[in-house]
């Protein structure tokens, strides 16, 4: 939990951080970090409102539960700040309240990202807006930014830090692997909401990089960190050794985040942001280049540029579709052998 910042204003200059109500934690991350650095280039104070249900109870801002911000003045509740006139963008003029998904939808009832970002988040490009308090859900103009990558890295770094006990599950799963070889990070997107946003890869892709990585160090150990149960059983079979940090899987296709299979929303989030940590934590990445959870990893960790191996996504062709289910077929027929 961040510590109470000393000095604080009745009336904070102030950056309201608002969970986009259907992305996923790294969307949500990166939005973090587009907050903090206009907080930081705008000398605002902060704040984070994580209370929508997403990633915990609805009501409950979890934020706080989950990490720790350092060297910024942060406002941990929003309480005193409710009534205050000088809002913007002007749409949450009276409801810093609610969350983006409630007063999204009291306004729309198709999404458009641009529509949304242009109503609902000041432009974070504009240093001198004067009001006092400013909403954002969206990450898009800071990361459209040239070296990008290199700020986000050390605004993350300095900034934000994972709470102490998720930092500790951390460690001590790394603690149990030992050191019996190079652990490369392995990150599988496979939901249906993944593959059609173009945060996927096909599968044969990642084994590729995965195959040729093995290849150079026979005792590469490949960390698994997936969406998808079949997925997991499919590349323990075919990579020759990995590691695996038991969790609740969804049915085939769905994405965790958005659909109910067990585990409470929190629980969701704490196992999505450790194995997002552990990620960080391997001797080399191997990722979808578009999904914002594994840039998160890619951020959290040290790597240098040679160990990071984000795959692009390749457009869905005939040849895959001619190509999926004969790998399915042997897939099945290889679990069928004794």
């Amino acid at each position: 939990m961040s510590e109470p910042f000393p000095g604080q204003p009745s009336d904070p200059r102030l950056v309201v951080i608002k969970s986009s109500g259907g992305g996923g934690l790294g969307d949500s991350i990166r939005t973090l970090v587009a907050g903090i650095d206009y907080a930081v280039r705008s000398d605002r104070w902060l704040h984070v409102d994580w209370s929508d249900g997403l990633y915990g109870p609805i009501g409950e801002n979890v934020f706080p539960s989950l990490f720790e911000l350092q060297d910024l003045p942060y406002l941990a509740s929003l309480s005193g700040q409710l009534g205050r006139s000088d809002v913007h963008p002007p749409a949450w003029q009276g409801h810093l309240d609610l969350s983006m998904k409630e007063l999204w939808g009291r306004q729309f009832t198709s999404w458009d990202r641009q529509q949304a970002r242009g109503h609902f988040s000041f432009d974070q490009q504009d240093d001198s807006l004067p009001q006092g308090v400013l909403v954002m859900w969206d990450f898009d103009s800071f990361f459209a930014r040239s070296q990008a990558f290199a700020k986000a890295r050390s605004l993350l770094h300095r900034h934000l830090q994972p709470a102490a006990a998720i930092r500790a599950e951390v460690d001590h799963f790394l603690a149990e692997q030992g050191n019996d070889g190079p652990l490369v990070g392995l990150h599988i997107r496979h939901s249906r909401e993944a593959l059609a946003g173009g945060k996927g890869v096909a599968s044969d892709l990642l084994l590729r990089k995965a195959r040729q990585l093995a290849s150079e160090n026979p005792r590469t150990r490949f960390l698994i960190c997936t969406d998808n149960a079949d997925k997991l059983e499919e590349f323990q079979q075919l990579l020759p050794r990995t590691v695996v940090r038991p969790k609740p899987l969804p049915p085939a296709g769905e994405a965790i985040h958005l659909v109910d299979f067990g585990p409470s929303a929190l629980a969701k989030t704490r196992d999505a942001l450790i194995e997002m940590l552990l990620l960080a934590r391997c001797d080399a990445l191997i990722y979808p280049a578009q999904s914002s959870f594994s840039l998160c990893s890619a951020l959290w960790s040290d790597l240098p540029p040679q160990h990071l191996h984000p795959v692009a996504a390749t457009p869905t062709g005939r040849s895959e579709r001619v190509l999926r289910p004969i790998r399915a077929a042997v897939h099945r027929l290889r679990r069928a052998l004794p």
